[in-house]
């Protein structure tokens, strides 16, 4: 089932930060083509502020980001990137109460980029990673798809993750408690080649970075609002990035939400 260890070298290309904020509810460095596209009004300040921010020397690896694709009947691929060589064990985990017969695959290499394939199974489930570097510290990635299964950070229902496109604008919005998750966020966006079809199995690669200011909201709730702007000649993937938290054992944990965007949306 494991897919090869991919050998890509880590880069969010030239992103850029455009700062926004949401409503209430429950220096550019040579951008490329998609990300001359992608950004409306481009600001400050590069990828380290938003990916590899404030890390403590003890603190253990860090996920990324998370893409899933489809890869064939009740199989998909997941593509992860750690900020320093990991092993790394892919699991789809269920609703709370749940339980999961996906047996999890694994990547034994030590790597920067990884690539497994897993069966989806038969019970709503997210995409789960844990990755362990060299020195024997683990960290956390977990990627939810068009749907929260979870609920331990994204709202579900009306206030579940969304795209919204509107007239050549995109808005990533999404709703979670207040509380030790709170923060501002990010957007990652990831472009697949102009012209690429399913049958062309082309990888979507990162074209951008959008955080937001301050959310909006009440005493339990904080909502999230980022706009920006995609091109029509390719497929998108909208990656939403809660903060990066620190759990009880010291490992960092990283969400993601997984929207995708066809190209044939935006015309």
């Amino acid at each position: 089932m494991r897919a090869a260890t991919g050998l890509l070298v880590l880069g969010l290309v030239g992103a850029v930060l455009l700062a926004a904020c949401g409503g209430d509810s429950a220096p550019a460095s040579s951008p490329t083509t998609a990300q001359k596209n992608a950004v409306a009004s481009p600001t400050a300040t590069g990828p380290a502020a938003v990916t590899t921010a404030v890390k403590a020397a003890n603190e253990g690896p860090r996920v990324l980001w998370m893409l899933r694709e489809h890869a064939g009947p009740g199989l998909i691929t997941v593509r992860f990137v750690t900020d320093v060589e990991t092993t790394a064990v892919l699991s789809m985990a269920p609703r709370a109460g749940d339980f999961s017969t996906v047996e999890p695959q694994e990547d034994r290499a030590f790597a920067t980029v990884h690539t497994i394939s897993i069966p989806l199974g038969e019970r709503p489930a997210f995409a789960s990673v844990e990755v362990t570097d060299r020195k024997g510290r683990k960290g956390t990635g977990a990627l939810e798809y068009r749907t929260v299964v979870s609920e331990q950070y994204w709202s579900g229902g009306s206030t579940a993750p969304k795209v919204q496109i509107n007239q050549g604008t995109v808005l990533a919005i999404w709703t979670n408690r207040r509380g030790e998750l709170s923060g501002k966020g990010t957007v990652q966006l990831f472009a697949k080649k102009p012209g690429c079809t399913t049958a062309d199995a082309c990888q979507a690669e990162p074209a951008g970075i959008f955080a937001a200011d301050a959310p909006q909201g009440g005493a339990t709730f904080e909502t999230h609002t980022i706009p920006f702007k995609l091109d029509s000649l390719r497929d998108w993937r909208v990656l939403i990035t809660a903060p990066v938290i620190v759990n009880t054992g010291g490992a960092l944990i990283a969400r993601f939400y997984q929207v995708d965007v066809a190209a044939s949306e935006l015309k």
